[in-house]
C-alpha cells in the first residue's frame, strides 16, 4: 500500500516500520552525519513500535524512588503493575484508586466549610 507522497504504509499486523521511496534526495555532498536513529529492538512490534528509549521511560532504577516527586506517575501502583506485566492487577488497582477518589470527593462535597486546596500548585493572579 502507498500513500499520496510515495511512502509505503504497512499493514499494522506486519510489524514493519513505514519506509519512503520518495523522489527527493537528501544526499548533500561533503556533509557529515551528526546523528542516526538506533535500530528498533527485535520485540518493538509487540510494543507499538517503541524505541528502546520509549520502552525505558517508566523504569524505576535503584535509588530513584527517594529522589522522585511524590506525584511522579512512576510511583503510581497501577503503572508499576503495568510495567511488571500484571495487566489484571493494574486494572484492579486503577479501579481501587478511582473508587478512593470518588469517595474522597463525596466526603468533601458534604462539608462546605472545609476548602480543599492543591498541595503543590497555588493560584496567583497576575495584575497586568
Amino acid at each position: 500500500q502507498e500513500s499520496d507522497d510515495g511512502c509505503s504504509v504497512p499493514d499494522p499486523s506486519d510489524g514493519d516500520i513505514p519506509t519512503c521511496d520518495s523522489t527527493y534526495s537528501i544526499d548533500i555532498p561533503n556533509s557529515t552525519t551528526l546523528w542516526e536513529a538506533d535500530p528498533r529492538p527485535e520485540n518493538s512490534a509487540e510494543y507499538y513500535q517503541f524505541t528502546q528509549f520509549a520502552m525505558s521511560l517508566n523504569e524505576m532504577e535503584e535509588g530513584m524512588k527517594t529522589k522522585l516527586c511524590p506525584t511522579d506517575c512512576r510511583l503510581r501502583p497501577d503503572i508499576r503493575k503495568l510495567e511488571e506485566g500484571d495487566i489484571d492487577g493494574a486494572a484492579a488497582e486503577k479501579t481501587r484508586l478511582e473508587e478512593k477518589q470518588r469517595d474522597a470527593r463525596k466526603a468533601r462535597k458534604g462539608k462546605k466549610s472545609l476548602e480543599w486546596t492543591p498541595r503543590y500548585i497555588y493560584i496567583y493572579i497576575y495584575k497586568y
